[in-house]
């Protein structure tokens, strides 16, 4: 078994997805993160966002409250229930 510290396996993973998902100019896809909180998921687009500054970043809306840490428009949209359906029945 291979142990990596957090920042080569980030830079290893990247390097995967890179290659796997043939990130090339001009980019033409929606790569689209999705695990259990906790595990890596913004380390990951961080780091991906950081050596390739061709990439964009979409902010997702949420009904739940903010983390300590977290600040409206960076990382989510924070609304409250009906803004959100509202915003939804508007499209």
């Amino acid at each position: 078994m291979v142990f990596l510290s957090k920042n080569k396996l980030v830079k290893t993973y990247c390097q995967f997805y890179i290659k796997c998902l043939n990130l090339s100019l001009p980019l033409n896809k929606v790569i689209i993160f999705s695990a259990p909180s906790g595990s890596g998921k913004t380390t990951v687009v961080n780091h991906l966002l950081s050596i390739m500054p061709e990439l964009g970043f979409s902010v997702s809306a949420t009904t739940r409250k903010p983390r300590p840490h977290e600040e409206h428009g960076r990382e989510y949209y924070f609304l409250e229930q009906s803004d959100f359906e509202t915003k939804v029945a508007n499209g």
